[in-house]
């Protein structure tokens, strides 16, 4: 079933193209749901190492893996957890797990939000 579900993610990539097909299966690796926006909310974590939310880091790099591979359902989530979470014009850099509020550290991550939107 997951395989299956891998296969159909890499699908509409060109066969020759294996650092595409790499680049969407490891976006695919760091995609989680976040537990304390809800079910369906997803985000992607930054680093194993501490399990937190890159805001700006996923901003940044949001189109390629995303928004331009068919996933319009996964980046439209990612988008719509950040967006519920602004805090007077600032986007959260982390979620907490705890009911904790979500943690800002970066001042451009809501331009960078925008840059993200503009290429869904």
């Amino acid at each position: 079933m997951e395989s299956a579900r891998r296969k159909s993610l890499v699908a509409k990539i060109p066969v020759g193209d294996s650092y595409l097909r790499q680049l969407t299966l490891a976006a695919d690796h760091i995609l989680f749901r976040a537990k304390s926006q809800g079910d369906e909310s997803k985000t992607v974590i930054a680093g194993y190492h501490c399990s937190v939310t890159g805001g700006r880091d996923t901003m940044i790099a949001f189109a390629r893996p995303y928004a331009c591979h068919g996933r319009h359902d996964d980046a439209r989530s990612i988008l719509e957890t950040f967006a519920a979470s602004l805090d007077m014009g600032m986007l959260p850099n982390r979620f907490s797990d705890y009911g904790e509020a979500a943690g800002v550290q970066h001042v451009d991550a809501t331009l960078w939000f925008f840059h993200a939107a503009s290429n869904t």
